[in-house]
């Protein structure tokens, strides 16, 4: 019986000697990351430089791919594909040398659309040229495509962790001193160097004629996951619009990525199930494909009331912008896939990748771009809140530092993170000409700009833990008791000889009472000076303990002669939400804990 292991690596193996000849550049690109990976290992700062090797090897390596598939095919000559990959190199060279930078959020949006975009390019190849496509030879290139990207991919991972296995083994069992780099370099091998040379040998495997009927791996990715995962997630859809329509809620965030992602299984899915049509043993799953389209155009305005929603309160972000071209672009496709299924013509199959590619690859450039858009928007919005605040960007930083209220803080502070996280120093010191800071961040751009953030009210809860060092003066003789959070309105218990002494904590004072007394004290000095120092804390930076010295740990509690018969000596204590009372609002402890000391 014949070993299909075997056979898959025997094949793999052939595929890699003929990816030499015949796509050449591919193979140099695989090798490319590699050795970048490897150098950036050995590098103090080669992170950056990997990222740029890898990202600009991302975006070229499925168009190169494709324009060897051209030329395999008979569609452009030797010249014109060597023309069109010295273009493609020299365009993603320059992308990595000189425009992309991997520390800012919105480099990283650019590159991922464009990547995107270029993987879904390299799935229309067999479609051209466009006026002479054949759908079942498309089908048959994105299908085995797809197969030997998972098949590839699958075989690299379990080649990786069959050796990383073997080479730990040995390095154990014969004391060995493991090289510094070992691992890094092996994944840099196998999967950069070894799996694109085997994935781009089965060149001639990709460009083959289709095979008659519907393949048995076809037949069960329709039946036993394209259709339930379908079915399920209109089901659930169907039901939120149902309930949106009937109660009038506002639709939820969740729906535009559940309607994307019903989408795009839907539509991506029915173009590698193209076999199905006319088949009769298919027929209820084709007739599932051909229904999609019309499914979703009611579910597509649903999803961008949800998303124009959101962008009208924080505005446009890359992000956004690509779920909102995702969820427009399945709109397009749903009304032209309504349009072929109510005049009898087949589904969608070429135009699904076509329009993606084209919305990912246009979004990713020119000054409608997603990172154009998103920046210009914030910007806009981030000038919006300084107005409101009343403050002149041009003299920020304040000296001393303004206090803000919470809402207006957070308005300025998210939109200048915004532009350091996504766009870098430049988009910062565009709106603030005076921030000269070299080194801006994102944690201290408020104390850089000089802005403090208020106790908003109703503020909530803090937990504060007291400072003991330089100790506590004032203690008195007698039995310490440990102090479980005692939390207003609630009495704590503890076994004092053969009674028990009682603790609890009202809006204004903690009381305590044992047998023959009743002791308490006012908890106001307290719960103002832990007030003083969460709204010191609030306005500078945040302080994960906040030092309240040691004379404010101890709450001596007074009979009615004024005796001392209890001392609380706080560990923590937690100032409670502002509320709302008659005379304005107001605040008080919530809870206490540390240790009981009882007097005799």
């Amino acid at each position: 019986m014949p070993n299909p292991l075997g056979r898959a690596l025997r094949a793999y193996a052939a595929d890699a000697r003929a990816a030499a000849t015949a796509a050449p550049v591919e193979v140099l690109l695989g090798l490319l990351v590699a050795v970048a990976l490897s150098l950036s290992l050995r590098a103090d700062s080669g992170e950056d430089d990997f990222f740029r090797v890898g990202a600009s090897v991302a975006i070229a390596f499925p168009l190169v791919f494709g324009a060897s598939v051209l030329y395999l095919r008979g569609v452009i000559g030797a010249g014109a594909r060597w023309a069109a990959t010295a273009a493609i190199l020299a365009v993603c060279a320059a992308f990595g040398l000189f425009w992309f930078d991997p520390d800012l959020n919105a480099h990283d949006w650019r590159w991922l659309m464009l990547a995107s975009g270029s993987a879904l390019a390299l799935a229309l190849t067999a479609a051209l040229p466009w006026k002479a496509r054949d759908r079942r030879r498309s089908w048959a290139f994105a299908w085995r495509l797809s197969e030997r990207l998972v098949g590839v991919g699958a075989y690299a991972v379990a080649l990786y962790g069959i050796l990383a296995g073997a080479i730990q083994a040995i390095i154990s069992l014969f004391d060995l001193d493991k090289p510094d780099h070992l691992f890094g370099d092996l994944a840099g091998a196998v999967f950069f160097a070894l799996a694109p040379l085997i994935f781009v040998g089965g060149i001639e495997r990709l460009t083959a004629p289709p095979p008659d009927g519907v393949p048995t791996a076809v037949s069960r990715l329709g039946r036993w996951l394209y259709a339930p995962v379908l079915i399920i997630y209109l089901l659930i859809l169907y039901a939120y619009a149902a309930k949106v329509l009937v109660t009038g809620e506002f639709p939820r965030n969740l729906v535009s990525p559940l309607v994307m992602a019903a989408g795009l299984i839907g539509l991506i899915g029915g173009v590698l199930l193209e076999p199905v049509h006319g088949d009769e043993e298919h027929r209820g799953l084709s007739a599932l494909i051909r229904w999609i389209p019309v499914l979703l155009v009611p579910l597509i305005p649903l999803a961008l009331w949800a998303l124009l929603a959101r962008l009208g309160q924080y505005g446009w972000t890359e992000f956004r912008y690509i779920r909102v071209g995702i969820v427009a672009v399945l709109g397009v496709l749903a009304v032209m896939g309504s349009v072929r299924r109510f005049r009898g013509e087949p589904p969608l199959l070429s135009s699904v990748p076509a329009l993606l590619a084209a919305m990912l690859l246009l979004g990713a450039v020119g000054p409608w771009s997603a990172p154009a858009v998103s920046r210009r928007d914030q910007t806009a919005r981030l000038r919006t809140a300084l107005a409101r605040a009343k403050l002149d960007p041009a003299k920020l930083p304040a000296n001393p530092p303004v206090t803000l209220d919470s809402a207006a803080y957070r308005g300025v502070t998210e939109g200048t993170r915004y532009l350091a996280n996504a766009h870098g120093r430049a988009a910062v010191q565009a709106v603030f000409p005076r921030l000269r800071d070299t080194t801006i961040a994102n944690w201290d751009l408020p104390e850089k700009l000089g802005l403090r953030r208020g106790c908003g009210s109703p503020a909530g809860a803090r937990y504060e833990t007291v400072n003991w060092d330089g100790g506590v003066p004032g203690l008195i003789a007698g039995t310490l008791l440990q102090l479980e959070p005692v939390e207003k309105g609630r009495v704590i218990s503890l076994p004092l000889g053969g009674d028990s002494v009682r603790v609890w904590l009202t809006a204004d004072s903690v009381l305590a009472t044992a047998p023959g007394w009743r002791a308490g004290t006012a908890t106001a000095v307290l719960r103002d000076k832990v007030l003083a120092a969460a709204t010191e804390s609030c306005g500078g930076q945040q302080a994960p303990k906040v030092p309240l010295d040691g004379g404010d740990a101890l709450l001596s509690l007074r009979d009615a002669r004024g005796a001392v018969r209890v001392q609380v000596l706080l560990r923590n204590a937690t100032l409670g939400r502002a509320e709302r009372a008659a005379t304005g609002t107001t605040r008080h402890l919530t809870a206490i804990d540390g240790f009981l000391i009882v007097a005799p």
